[in-house]
């Protein structure tokens, strides 16, 4: 009957000798459960995965560490499907800590008929519409990964996966995992412990902060400030008009498409070198001091989705557009809560929201709309208001089994999740380098990867209109994928040509 009833899937025979551990409130969530995710790392090295899997054997064999082989596990009769995991006392290969699958391929990758069409570095100077990343999954996973949280409830397997792809120069490594496993910042610090043990510093893997406890659980519990966006929260009437106006995207617009777009560095520098001008004279203009004004480049690349959705898509002028941007709780947490001699692995996160009007976005200069998002950090993203924030959506979803959501009905969703903080290209796989084998490119080999993507399964609801960033390159690139309706990226790609024509002509 799962998952058109309450009732929990069939599930394994329980282990006795196994730590049950129940989730935290933001892993167990039904996005987190909905979500499961797909990341590649290409290397333009030959990596041996024996080192690679010999090293993370190592990391999950630590007391705490075996926590991320744990088996996700569904309670047969609470509220919301609570879901909890189940660690085993020990792994060996009847009971793994991860799933490992392997393929090879002994030609170069640019004569492999689809690796051929994988990204590697960028030397343009406008965005460009590379890719689409779906066009790669018989690469980056195998046919038993798991394409529905329910293949992880109903078997007795681990959460994380790992599958390698070898070319005669190149490797893609590539995980998989459910969204209740961890954030960019939680899978930052498992990538940070993988290649430390690889490269032999076992005296740099932290400790995990909470294996069996939730540290998280009482944070917010007694909030200090009022929410500031709580007079816009939706009553259930507005969020059944808002429920109806996504599923008729759904439903009216099926045909989407998901495409990589690269930020060149130089596009980035000059357009934040003009926003933050834009911004300046207009502070100028009105009296106002001008030396404390900055944007970041997370701050453009928002911004920069926003517009370019505001300008393909039939927003209405005086429409309000809600600009999600995820945010990370780490560093406000710190020290108290999550101390940074911890690994914290596990989901701390939540969205700062940003206001504007479909015309404003288009007629104003991109500044003007980085510069709301930067003020948006500025009024919620301190300690005060995410333990309010927090708070309303716990007692919510204890309430209803959903978050609070703030805005109007009609307004449209945007949603950017940077990854640019974790920094995913600047981990350094390189003692798996097998010596003297060729390499894909440069003039030496080198152990970091040279283009990061990700794919989501999503079992619930769409991704369309969210920007993941997976971080900015050797050179200073930033890649963003995005999922839109089939005919917006046409008429994004016409535009994009025209505009490229034109710069040739003129030129």
């Amino acid at each position: 009957m799962w998952p058109f009833t309450n009732a929990a899937p069939s599930a394994p025979p329980a282990v006795t000798s196994d730590l049950v551990i129940p989730l935290s409130a933001e892993d167990d969530t039904k996005i987190n459960r909905d979500l499961l995710l797909n990341l590649m790392l290409r290397f333009d090295v030959v990596l041996d995965p024996t080192k690679l899997t010999e090293s993370l054997d190592k990391l999950l064999a630590r007391p705490d560490w075996r926590k991320l082989g744990a088996r996700l596990r569904q309670n047969s009769d609470v509220e919301f499907r609570k879901t909890g995991i189940s660690s085993p006392d020990h792994f060996d290969e009847d009971r793994p800590a991860y799933t490992y699958t392997q393929l090879r391929f002994d030609v170069r990758i640019h004569e492999h008929p689809v690796a051929s069409r994988i990204p590697s570095g960028f030397s343009g100077e406008v965005p460009a519409n590379i890719a689409n990343p779906n066009d790669f999954n018989e690469l980056m996973r195998d046919q038993s990964t798991p394409t529905h949280i329910n293949d992880y409830l109903t078997q007795d397997r681990p959460q994380l996966g790992l599958h390698v792809t070898s070319f005669a120069d190149a490797t893609l490594v590539c995980i998989s995992w459910p969204h209740t496993l961890w954030d960019a910042m939680g899978r930052r610090e498992f990538l940070l412990a993988w290649t430390s043990l690889l490269a032999g510093r076992e005296d740099q893997v932290l400790p995990l902060n909470g294996f069996d406890v939730t540290p998280l659980s009482e944070f917010c519990n007694d909030p200090k400030e009022e929410y500031k966006l709580l007079p816009k929260r939706l009553s259930i009437a507005q969020l059944i008009i808002f429920g109806l106006r996504l599923w008729f995207e759904s439903f009216w617009y099926k045909e989407e498409e998901t495409r990589v777009v690269c930020l060149p560095a130089s596009y980035i520098q000059r357009t934040k070198a003009e926003a933050v001008a834009s911004l300046k004279q207009a502070a100028s203009a009105a009296g106002e001091p001008t030396d404390r004004i900055f944007l970041s480049d997370g701050d453009i690349i928002s911004a920069w989705g926003t517009k370019l959705l505001a300008e393909h898509l039939p927003f209405g002028r005086n429409q309000t557009i809600c600009l999600l941007n995820a945010f990370g709780w780490r560093e406000l947490l710190a020290p108290d809560v999550l101390p940074r001699s911890k690994a914290y692995i596990a989901n701390a996160s939540s969205g700062i929201f940003t206001y504007l009007r479909g015309g404003e976005v288009v007629s104003q200069p991109l500044g003007h709309s980085a510069g709301r998002v930067r003020q948006s950090i500025k009024d919620l993203g301190t300690r005060a208001q995410l333990e309010a924030s927090v708070k309303l959506t716990r007692d919510s979803m204890r309430a209803t089994g959903h978050p609070p959501l703030y805005g109007d009905a009609t307004m449209q969703l945007v949603v950017v999740s940077n990854w640019s903080k974790a920094k995913f290209f600047e981990m350094d796989f390189s003692p798996a380098i097998v010596p003297g084998a060729p390499f894909a490119k440069g003039v030496e080999p080198v152990g970091k990867a040279s283009y990061i993507q990700v794919c989501g399964i999503s079992g619930g609801y769409s991704l369309r209109n969210a920007f993941q960033v997976s971080g900015k390159d050797g050179q200073g690139n930033y890649w963003v994928a995005t999922t839109l309706r089939k005919h917006v990226w046409d008429s994004i790609n016409k535009a994009w040509d025209k505009k490229e024509t034109h710069q040739r002509v003129k030129n």
